[in-house]
Parts: C-alpha cells; structure tokens; sequence
C-alpha cells in the first residue's frame, strides 16, 4: 500500500485472466520453506542444540557412570521419568539408595502416593512443567505468605499448596507435622 491507500503490486503478485493466463512474476520463495529435507535438518540441529544444554535428561543420559555420581539425585530422577538413559540413571539411583523398596514399586508403575518423597515422585512422572516455590521451600521459610499456625482446613491456599501441605491425621484426631522421614523412608515436602 502507499502512503496514500492504493495498492501496488509487486512481482511476485499474481493476476488472474479470464482466459486463465496472467502475470506469473517470480514466485515467493521463503528459505525454509523451499525443501522439506531443510526444514527437518533445521529442526534437528535445533533440538541437538538444546539437549546439549548442562543438565538436560538427553545429557545426563549420554554421561558416562562417573559423570552421573557428581550429579543430583532430583536431576537423575527427572531423566529417568523422561525415559532417558534409564539403566544407567536406575543404577545409580540405587547405588546411592535415593529411593526406598516401597517407592521403586510405585516408580515402575508411574504412580505417586501420599507421602513420596519429592524425589520419588520426580523419578515416577518426571520434571513438572513449572515448580511452585513452595514447594521446595526449606522449612520454617515465610517466602512472604502470611498464614496461620495450621493450614485452613478443606484445602491448598497460596502459601500452602496441597502437596507440601499437612500430613495426615494421626490415630487420635490431631494433626501431625511432617518429619525428615516419611512412614517408608523418603523426605517428606515440607510447608514453607
């Protein structure tokens, strides 16, 4: 368009005739779009590059067995719930006895329970799409929510979402806090 409204045409605009000819100027062609096998190409170096990324699940799954023990067990368990590298991460998953019996059920049949540790669960299902800072907030942490000595009852609020909230009852009615250490061994997720 110019400045003043009217269109201009450009050669590579196309200008049907009633007899089906018509001027045909140099056709479009973007980069990309020019070959298939470009595009593929292009998309492969692309997602090469991003696995190479420091802690990826693709990186951590291609390290050797010494790589793997200067790394942390949360992001040995979010490669192996994305199902990389699997053997190697397992063992040494297990050589460092990160999980319990109980939670090693669980994680081959991708489920979660109450009271998993968060490890467990990362190693069960795998990095979640975002982290709530709550979550792994260390405990007696504020992280600037004002709330009560005990969570409301009936549910999460912001400051205390429903899996690092309460634990259960105990036997007798009253509310018990969570401990380092769950019923069957992993750390329990602790309020902030």
């Amino acid at each position: 368009m110019t400045p003043s409204g009217n269109a201009v045409a450009t050669p590579a605009m196309r200008f049907p005739l009633s007899d089906g000819d018509g001027y045909r100027g140099r056709p479009r062609r973007d980069r990309l779009a020019a070959s298939p096998s470009r595009r593929i190409s292009t998309a492969a170096a692309l997602s090469i590059l991003l696995s190479a990324c420091a802690d990826s699940p693709m990186r951590i799954a291609a390290s050797d067995p010494a790589a793997l023990q200067a790394k942390s067990a949360d992001k040995l368990c979010v490669a192996y719930g994305k199902n990389f590298g699997r053997e190697k991460v397992r063992a040494e998953l297990q050589r460092r006895d990160a999980l319990t019996p109980r939670e090693w059920e669980h994680v081959d049949k991708r489920k979660v329970f109450i009271g998993m540790s968060s490890t467990a669960a990362l190693c069960s299902w795998g990095s979640p799409d975002r982290i709530n800072s709550t979550i792994r907030a260390a405990p007696g942490r504020n992280n600037g929510c004002t709330r009560a000595p005990r969570p409301p009852i009936g549910g999460a609020t912001a400051c205390t979402p429903w899996m690092a909230a309460w634990r259960p009852s105990s036997s007798n009615g009253r509310a018990i806090r969570g401990t380092s250490r769950v019923e069957t061994g992993g750390p329990a997720l602790q309020p902030s």
